[in-house]
């Protein structure tokens, strides 16, 4: 992966995707939102003034459809399909501390492209209009694995970067909740980490540059919601020959042992 400093260039070539600006760059590592969306975060983010007045940008950024949590009895079925990826591979579904069901997540893999995570949320316009729509829930977003937390108060919790982590951790650490919050490495800090508050927590983080990232930024949310000790799970300390972005995921598809486990 390269990007240009001097004209903000950039191509990832482990997957053919290239762009021409940092707008689109930004986009991309957020791959969830589209380039207006990325050309207004990062506006925000740096502090630069687009011209647009105050009321007309609070107008635009106005969802058009927001999000019905939880999800209601007497909603349709969601779709099988996305209109772009097609058949998911995996799907996940965030549930309240009572289990009901908040929106669910899709992956894609789709064939000669990097894999896709879409949101899918039961959504109402501003007209009573209702429907199933491929977008995210405002944050700040729940955790997945809510559910869990609260049916067992006291246990301690294990932090991944994915849902598919999550649940491998789960079965690798029983008596551990495994949680992960919604978006991927670079969201952690637009999801509500206060259901922690009073818990002993660890993070086990992909084995790359982003993991480590999403790792510290978990410490800092979990600290600042008053957790009562966070620490980082290293394996690679363990086995220095583990392949970039390996997981728990991995880690149950490797059959790691239990003494190295524990």
């Amino acid at each position: 992966f390269k990007v240009n400093l001097a004209t903000g260039v950039w191509s990832d070539f482990a997957t053919g995707e290239k762009g021409n600006d940092l707008i689109s760059l930004y986009a991309y590592l957020n791959h969830r939102i589209g380039h207006g969306q990325a050309a207004r975060e990062l506006a925000e983010l740096l502090g630069i003034d687009t011209g647009m007045p105050t009321e007309r940008r609070q107008q635009d950024s106005r969802p058009k459809w927001t999000a019905l949590l939880p999800i209601p009895a007497d909603a349709p079925a969601p779709p099988t399909t996305h209109p772009k990826h097609g058949q998911p591979t995996s799907t996940w579904t965030y549930r309240d501390a009572s289990g009901q069901p908040l929106f669910h997540v899709y992956r894609f893999d789709p064939p000669n492209d990097r894999k896709q995570f879409c949101p899918l949320c039961w959504c109402e316009s501003a007209d009573g209009g209702k429907e199933w729509r491929w977008q995210a829930v405002p944050t700040p977003r729940p955790l997945y694995g809510l559910d869990r937390l609260a049916a067992r108060p006291s246990a301690p919790v294990l932090v991944c970067e994915g849902e598919k982590a999550a649940d491998a951790a789960g079965t690798l650490f029983p008596d551990w909740i495994a949680i992960a919050s919604a978006g991927g490495a670079q969201a952690a800090r637009q999801s509500d980490w206060n259901p922690l508050r009073g818990r002993r927590v660890a993070t086990w983080p992909d084995h790359d540059a982003p993991g480590r990232r999403y790792a510290e930024t978990v410490v800092q949310q979990a600290k600042s919601c008053g957790v009562l000790d966070v620490q980082i799970l290293q394996p690679d300390q363990l086995d220095a020959t583990l392949p970039e972005s390996w997981d728990a995921a991995d880690a149950l598809a490797d059959q790691w042992p239990a003494d190295r486990l524990a």
